[in-house]
This record gives C-alpha cells, sequence and structure tokens, in this order.
C-alpha cells in the first residue's frame, strides 16, 4: 500500500492565473518511517529552532519570506537547505513525486488568461531514488 499526499497550487476560477497545478508525493507504507526520519534529521540540522514548528515550503524558503525563512539572508544558503530537504527525498526508493500543470486556457477557451503562445498540460513524474531523480512526460493540448 502506497500513502499518497496531494496539494494544488493556483486557483481554478482565478483568471489571473494561467495555469493549475496539482502536485503530489507517493510513497510505500513501509519507507514512512525512514522518510520521516531523514526529514526530521535534516531539518534539526538547520538548527532553527524545534522541527514540530518549521514547514518545509519552497516558496517561502527560496524567497525568504515569513519571519523563519527571512531570518536567512542569504538565498544561497536558503537554497542549500531546500536542496538537503529534497535529497531526503531523491535518496528514498518508496517515494514517487508527481504533478500536473493544466493551461486553463487550453480547457477553457472562452476565459481570458494572460496570453502565451502555446497551449498545453505537462504531466510530470519523478522516481526517486539514489541513481535517478526522473522522467518527464509531455502531453501537448
Amino acid at each position: 500500500m502506497h500513502i499518497l499526499y496531494v496539494d494544488d497550487s493556483g486557483h481554478v476560477e482565478n483568471p489571473d492565473e494561467r495555469y493549475f497545478v496539482l502536485g503530489g508525493v507517493s510513497i510505500f507504507e513501509r519507507s514512512i518511517y525512514h522518510l520521516i526520519k531523514a526529514v526530521d534529521d535534516c531539518v534539526a540540522a538547520f538548527g532553527l529552532g524545534p522541527g514540530d514548528d518549521i514547514e518545509l515550503h519552497g516558496s517561502p524558503m527560496y524567497s525568504g519570506r515569513g519571519a523563519l525563512w527571512r531570518s536567512i539572508r542569504e538565498r544561497a544558503h536558503r537554497e542549500r537547505m531546500i536542496n538537503d530537504a529534497l535529497y531526503c527525498l531523491q535518496h528514498n526508493s518508496g517515494v514517487r513525486l508527481f504533478a500536473v500543470a493544466v493551461d486553463k486556457a487550453a480547457v477553457a477557451p472562452r476565459t481570458r488568461f494572460p496570453s502565451h503562445s502555446k497551449s498545453s498540460v505537462i504531466v510530470l513524474t519523478y522516481s526517486c531514488s539514489a541513481t535517478t531523480i526522473g522522467r518527464m512526460k509531455r502531453i501537448a493540448g
């Protein structure tokens, strides 16, 4: 059995956003303990306080938004933290990452969205292991 987590980015009905993205993580149930332990150890190594209070969200980490990430002034340092966290996923063979990016103009052509030259739906799947972090499929719409 696999444990699945899915999250979205964007809002389907917001005409100011051209894309809607769904992303997720699937992990084999017997691998979850080892992943949690690796991520907990990674967060503890950051030395930012109690790990239970720290959320690893890429956008705030990268841009330095929020009090915690703003306190780390150097973007390069925050990028290393992001890479360290992703390393935990890459080196756990039970993890699968996937995402779908939908160009809303391709599925709702009467709605006005910011213009781009090509409409498409992009499907990304990653198999995480020590030797690879993936393959990508592109499905044009």
